[in-house]
């Protein structure tokens, strides 16, 4: 069985507060953006941290293939509104 590995001990990894769940997102997919928003949106206690990084992970399959063409494409990141920054991790 192969060893666990954990961000947390992986030089690779940038540094980031961990206190809350984080959700991470693709900035570029419209999908991804618009979920993202989404959450912001719903989640006025403050409870998760928004990740934009790309996601390429084989449980994202079809979805990943295609979110591009069946959503659309941002030409830069969508950024936090202002009194967001905070929610954001970069």
């Amino acid at each position: 069985m192969p060893t666990p590995s954990s961000y947390r001990t992986d030089p690779a990894a940038p540094s980031f507060p961990d206190d809350r769940p984080i959700i991470v997102f693709d900035g570029h997919c419209v999908l991804c953006s618009r979920f993202a928003r989404l959450v912001l949106r719903r989640d006025r206690a403050g409870r998760f941290r928004l990740l934009p990084a790309p996601i390429r992970d084989a449980a994202y399959g079809l979805v990943a293939r295609n979110r591009l063409r069946w959503f659309g494409r941002r030409e830069a990141c969508d950024l936090a509104e202002p009194g967001l920054e905070d929610r954001f991790l970069s």
